[in-house]
């Protein structure tokens, strides 16, 4: 008589392997262009920081002149030269030993 019991073979299909792979690769079709636009934004981020910087920077530094007006000012140490044309008067000059301190 044949045994009735038959040993059940587990493991996936190659129709669902297939299927898995497929969702995968859609997945992977919307997920990557929105990932791979980050670094500009980061960049320009980046850039927009670090604008802010100077111009609380240059903001600061028009303060302490507004209280005491002179060619040079010190700040953290460091010695700014000011602007004082008539254009924009107190702020750091942009000639060496100006705002790049």
């Amino acid at each position: 008589m044949i045994s009735k019991k038959i040993k059940e073979k587990r493991g996936f299909t190659l129709i669902e392997l297939i299927i898995v792979i497929v969702i995968l690769g859609i997945i992977a079709a919307i997920a990557i262009p929105r990932f791979t636009g980050l670094s500009g934004e980061a960049r320009i981020s980046a850039v927009k920081g670090m604008a802010g910087a100077i111009s609380s920077a240059a903001t600061i530094a028009h303060g302490k002149w507004l209280i005491s007006p002179a060619a040079t000012i010190t700040m953290e140490g460091k010695t700014v030269a000011m602007y004082n044309g008539t254009s924009a008067p107190g702020y750091p000059s942009e000639a060496s030993g100006g705002i790049d301190n």
